[in-house]
């Protein structure tokens, strides 16, 4: 298999992923029907016509190089290879047991289109330039080598081949372009039959919604396969809570069918898998399975002040949303934390009717009183039968305004407070030794700066009990 390095959009060129469909490549595939060459040994030859390729010159460091494409297609970069384009091919899909035991190029044309400069990649991370070029390589024959020109690499659903249209010699700059290959496979298929693509229309359901499968089932035998399918679901413990079966298919020799199957029923809250099997008989023959869950709702939405005073009431909201398609009933709770995570005060629950597939917002209040400042937390549940949702949490701040003026630690600043500040009003000699209740500022005084303070406080009746700002 191939030993490149793929640099996204080198020289521009577009991903053959993200090439949209309705723009026309410059190649064609045709691919035969798989012939039996022994028991469980099968070939199969694909062919493909390339209609040609575009040149454009580029300029770096005073050198002009030459840029092969081909629409459709994209661009090899390695480093001190010849930058050169491929097209992915053909995708065999294969059954998990299958692989490839052979691949030659049964036929090919080509002609020499003459002398061209094909730059040689010098590759360095993004951060210290990328891609640029260098006419520098050790390479002195043609390349890709004629044996490499034709490329398999093995996927989780079969393999893709890739191919090299453009052969250049960066010794003599000679150049040959191949519009024409048949290459034949072969491959070893215990069994033939595979999926090759199972998936979900979504990943996450309300309950009771329908689980649509689609089911890409590939037949790389020589004859036709009669099956069906069998859809289970699994719980988180791997129990099957439910089952659905196809009707019989026929998958004709190397052809595709895409298959839906549903599934519908009640399902809790919670994480499941979808597992597709396909039947031959009552044999199993292939399979594979998707994760989905089943979820009836979420809080989506926890708001809180993002400061409060203490004895300042706040206002705080959780918004839960009901993806279920009939109306339901639940309580909303919601808690009052530290920041250590202790629980500080669970509010009053509120029963609550939630519409059919709609978001309700539900109100609380909380007044902290008795608490230190700090970061808080606003946490919310929300219950549904037996069905917890939650918890999510939204942070606060509570900001304590302590009082200057509170002498006698009664949460007011009134009279009894004024006749302390009084009494040392005029003092210059305060110290560690003999303290003045009214100096403020600390600077060995209670002149008119402190009065200035203690005024301020005057009259406040929220001050935080037995506690007073010095």
């Amino acid at each position: 298999p191939w030993s490149f390095l793929f640099y996204p959009n080198a020289l521009g060129a577009t991903s053959v992923a993200d090439i949209d469909l309705a723009i026309e490549r410059a190649y064609t595939t045709t691919v035969a029907p798989a012939v039996a060459a022994a028991e469980g040994v099968y070939t199969q030859t694909f062919e493909i016509a390339i209609d040609g390729y575009e040149v454009q010159k580029e300029t770096e460091n005073a050198i002009t190089y030459d840029l092969f494409s081909v629409r459709g297609g994209d661009v090899a970069v390695a480093p001190g290879d010849p930058v050169l384009p491929f097209i992915k091919g053909y995708e065999l899909p294969l059954p998990s047991q299958a692989k490839v035991i052979g691949v030659r190029i049964v036929k090919s044309s080509s002609q020499s289109i003459g002398v061209y400069n094909v730059p040689n990649a010098r590759v360095r991370p993004w951060t210290e330039g990328g891609l640029s070029y260098t006419t520098k390589t050790s390479i002195f024959q043609p390349y890709p080598a004629n044996s490499d020109l034709v490329q398999y690499q093995a996927m989780d659903d079969g393999v893709v081949f890739t191919v090299f249209p453009i052969q250049h010699n960066p010794m003599t700059d000679e150049t040959i372009f191949y519009k024409y290959f048949a290459v034949e496979v072969t491959y070893e298929a215990p069994l033939t039959v595979a999926v090759t693509d199972f998936d979900l229309n979504k990943e996450q359901y309300a309950p009771g919604e329908t689980v649509n499968t689609f089911t890409r089932v590939a037949n790389v035998g020589d004859s036709s396969a009669t099956l069906s399918a069998r859809l289970d679901i699994k719980d988180g413990v791997g129990e099957v809570v439910g089952s659905q079966r196809s009707k019989d298919f026929v998958v004709p020799p190397g052809d595709t069918l895409s298959i839906p199957l549903p599934w519908q029923g009640e399902l809790p809250d919670g994480a499941y898998t979808a597992q597709i099997s396909l039947m031959s008989l009552k044999d199993t023959v292939g399979g594979e399975s998707a994760a989905f869950s089943v979820i009836g709702g979420e809080i989506t939405e926890v708001t809180a002040p993002a400061t409060l005073d203490l004895g300042e009431e706040g206002m705080f909201n959780v918004t839960f949303a009901n993806y279920r398609n009939l109306a339901v009933e639940g309580s909303v709770h919601l808690a009052i934390q530290d920041g250590g995570g202790g629980f500080v005060e669970h509010l009053p629950s509120q029963q609550v009717i939630f519409p059919a597939d709609s978001s309700e917002t539900v109100p609380f209040t909380w007044t902290p009183t008795g608490v230190g400042g700090g970061n808080y937390n606003a946490t919310a549940t929300v219950v549904i039968d037996d069905q917890t949702y939650g918890p999510m949490a939204e942070s606060f701040i509570v900001v304590i305004d302590l009082c200057a003026g509170d002498f006698d630690l009664d949460g007011d600043v009134d009279g009894s407070d004024l006749a302390i500040f009084s009494a040392d009003f005029g003092r210059t000699n305060c110290s560690v030794k003999l303290p003045c209740e009214g100096d403020f500022d600390q600077d060995g005084d209670v002149d008119g700066s402190d009065l200035a303070v203690f005024s301020s406080d005057f009259g406040r009746t929220n001050c935080p009990i037995g506690v007073q700002d010095r």
